[in-house]
């Protein structure tokens, strides 16, 4: 199953989930399904905020693409994937795994799609070594009018360490989190409209306007099944 976002003011608050705050490693991922290309900037998937900073959100300036800003003013760097990345009604799986240590733009902040890694440009560059902190919630399918996705998010999962690339494609496929440790949120969005967090850290969401819907080609034992979309 899946939560299905208006792209008008449909979100999810999960609260301040403080181990995102100041993190030097952490990795965010779900399943998305965009309807529809966001006409206001960004269409937000994970956002701390009201814009800034972003874990993950679609783009107007690079169509069908996912996009990072790793920063709280909102005019630091941005990094962001090809155009036509993520196409408008497919399901497809999209992680962001942030490291903090890493030796330059490349190293700090990589996307993957179904759990293989792909190009992550930069603009204009020079990503900082931890990402900000902001006593705002996390919200999910955004916030304000500038923010807000419209398309579906299942499944979605965070750590407090950056995974490896072995990790992240093992995830893909897997309803349950194969990593538990260091998991500070499991969402999947299955439970109508109750957004529990499932990793035992009590980050559950509360949700306005966001309806269910059928979700990713995934099933909880982590069996690839059919769905209808």
């Amino acid at each position: 199953m899946s939560l299905d976002f208006d792209g008008v003011d449909d979100k999810v608050d999960h609260g301040d989930i403080a181990a995102i705050d100041g993190a030097v490693n952490f990795t965010a991922m779900c399943w998305i399904f965009p309807d529809v290309n966001p006409t206001n900037a960004r269409g937000a998937i994970f956002v701390k905020a009201s814009d800034s900073p972003t874990i993950l959100a679609g783009s107007s300036t690079n169509a069908n693409n996912v996009s990072s800003r790793p920063d709280a003013s909102g005019a630091g760097a941005i990094a962001y994937t090809d155009a036509d990345t993520f196409p408008l009604s497919t399901w497809n799986h999209v992680a962001m795994a942030w490291d903090g240590n890493g030796v330059g733009d490349a190293a700090k902040l990589k996307f993957y799609k179904n759990g293989t890694l792909i190009t992550t440009n930069m603009n204009p560059g020079g990503l900082p070594a931890v990402f900000p902190s902001s006593a705002e919630s996390l919200f999910v399918g955004g916030k304000t009018a500038f923010t807000f996705w419209d398309g579906k998010i299942a499944v979605a999962k965070m750590w407090s360490v950056t995974l490896t690339a072995a990790e992240i494609a093992q995830e893909v496929n897997s309803y349950r989190p194969v990593r538990t440790a260091n998991l500070i949120s499991w969402a999947p969005y299955d439970d109508g409209t109750s957004a529990k967090d499932y990793s035992g850290s009590g980050n559950h969401g509360t949700v306005t306007g966001a309806l269910q819907f059928q979700g990713p080609p995934v099933e909880y034992g982590g069996k690839v099944g059919s769905f209808v979309t």
